[in-house]
């Protein structure tokens, strides 16, 4: 085997760069930064979107500091679900 055949295995390897693991950012704050990203661009509907998003995962959050509710995704859901007319679930 050649030279440039190990230097090509070498340069094909996934493995080889282990150090792209992603940051450990919460969530909200990725939505905050990108709020702010859409109201320098004046995008109305991204910002609509994002909202509801951010009220969404805020109400989960409350949902999982209750002891009694045993599945708060699902809970947090149903109550978006249930906001008929709203803009966002509260």
């Amino acid at each position: 085997m050649s030279l440039d055949y190990f230097s090509a295995l070498v340069w094909l390897d996934p493995t080889v760069d282990n150090d792209d693991t992603p940051e450990n950012v919460p969530v909200l704050e990725t939505i905050k930064i990108l709020i702010a990203e859409a109201k320098k661009f004046k995008s109305f509907s991204s910002l609509v979107h994002l909202h509801a998003l951010q009220k969404f995962i805020a109400l989960q959050e409350h949902y999982m500091l209750n002891p009694k509710v045993k599945n708060p995704m699902m809970r947090a859901s149903h109550a978006c679900v249930n906001q008929k007319g709203t803009l966002f679930c509260t």
